[in-house]
């Protein structure tokens, strides 16, 4: 697949690598050099001054740096990169896609258009679904060919897999990229909606445990139906590594999905060898 290559609107923020000669080495595709949390969080300092739009020197005035400077530029190019905000004479205008990612009743969704909006991650998401991720080098070479220049290469593929996982595409694994069921998200009513008759109800305890597997009911977020889609059937073999890397992507949705401090680490530990087979 060729991707249409056109040059990179992040050079202009001075985030391009110098090439040897003393000139910027430009991309032929579009990608941003800083990840979709970050392109986020200048979406809601947008909000923070003034709703929908601001002018360059209120942002430059919250982030306290120059609005002339090429830090400026690198600074908020990741969001428009994303297609949450336009820039026009100095005054950024956050998008639709850009008000959507700040309401956490669409967010969800939001997140997946806006990791589809770059071409590089469209490109990639488009070569490589269904299929496993190549490895880091491979990858690398992939984007080369699609237009980023050599020396961007392992940038560009580091940004991509903390925006995948941010975006939720990596809830199957790290090692591909599969669109998160965000259907059930957008239907969910927010709990503020909902009618409340002023007393304190308590918990239905007749409807029985929850199950996981194919018999999902749409109660759950919906990187937590999807993880459940996946679980083999009870009473069946899953090698180690399998439920190993089940419970990463778990443990990435979970992040994704509630706050909280720390990480979680997870090692497969293979059963120990028996006596009669280590003596054989």
């Amino acid at each position: 697949m060729q991707a249409e290559r056109k040059p990179n609107a992040h050079t202009e923020a001075g985030a391009a690598s110098p090439a040897n000669d003393g000139k910027r080495e430009q991309s032929g595709i579009a990608f941003p050099y800083a990840d979709l949390d970050a392109a986020v969080a200048v979406v809601r300092d947008i909000q923070q001054i003034g709703g929908q739009t601001c002018e360059a020197e209120q942002l430059a005035g919250l982030w306290r740096i120059a609005a002339t400077g090429g830090a400026f530029r690198a600074r908020y190019a990741p969001a428009r990169t994303f297609g949450l905000l336009t820039v026009d004479k100095g005054r950024f205008t956050l998008t639709q896609l850009g008000m959507r990612i700040s309401d956490r009743t669409q967010e969800t969704a939001a997140r997946v258009d806006a990791f589809l909006h770059v071409p590089l991650y469209k490109a990639v998401y488009e070569k490589y679904r269904n299929y496993q991720l190549p490895g880091d080098n491979a990858l690398e070479a992939e984007m080369v060919r699609l237009g980023v220049s050599a020396k961007q290469k392992g940038l560009a593929r580091q940004v991509l897999s903390r925006s995948a996982r941010q975006a939720g595409f990596h809830w199957a694994g790290e090692d591909r990229l599969v669109k998160p069921n965000v259907a059930a998200a957008a239907q969910q009513t927010p709990a503020e909606t909902m009618p409340h008759d002023g007393a304190d109800r308590a918990p239905n305890t007749d409807a029985g445990p929850r199950t996981g597997g194919s018999g999902g009911g749409g109660s759950y977020h919906p990187f937590i139906e999807g993880l459940l889609q996946t679980l083999p059937e009870p009473g069946t073999v899953w090698a180690i590594e399998g439920r190993a890397a089940w419970l990463m992507a778990a443990a990435q949705n979970f992040t994704l999905i509630y706050k909280g401090e720390g990480r979680i680490d997870i090692q497969p530990m293979p059963a120990p060898q028996r006596a009669d087979k280590a003596a054989a």
